[in-house]
């Protein structure tokens, strides 16, 4: 089992997220990462694709920010509630993100939004 300090990691990939950073976000993932949207097919899968999101999403929403309002850390597993601040003039956006951590890379998140995004 690799040491890990997966409060780091998770800290790294919202830092690169808020500088809008792709590669810097994408390198916290697994190559094989899932990412999914309420419990649904994975929304995107592998570092190809979480790469061409993001930076479309990060095109779209050049004030996207997220901040963590709450953590739980156990074992390789950290839930975090979000507030997400996609523009000014927009109502920010309470989410729930559930990193899963293997080898020190996120394999897997699973987000819960309050409401739905708009895109």
């Amino acid at each position: 089992m690799i040491d890990c300090d997966v409060a780091a990691l998770i800290d790294a990939q919202l830092e690169a997220y808020n500088r809008h950073d792709v590669p810097a976000f994408v390198e916290t993932y697994a190559p094989s990462a899932s990412l999914f949207l309420n419990r649904s097919e994975p929304w995107v899968t592998g570092h190809d694709a979480i790469t061409r999101e993001y930076t479309t999403f990060f095109e779209q929403a050049p004030e996207l920010r997220a901040e963590v309002v709450n953590r739980i850390i156990v074992g390789d597993t950290v839930v975090d509630h979000e507030r997400v601040r996609i523009a000014p003039n927009v109502p920010e956006i309470e989410a729930v993100a559930v990193y899963t951590v293997r080898e020190c890379k996120i394999a897997r998140v699973d987000f819960y939004p309050a409401q739905e995004p708009s895109r």
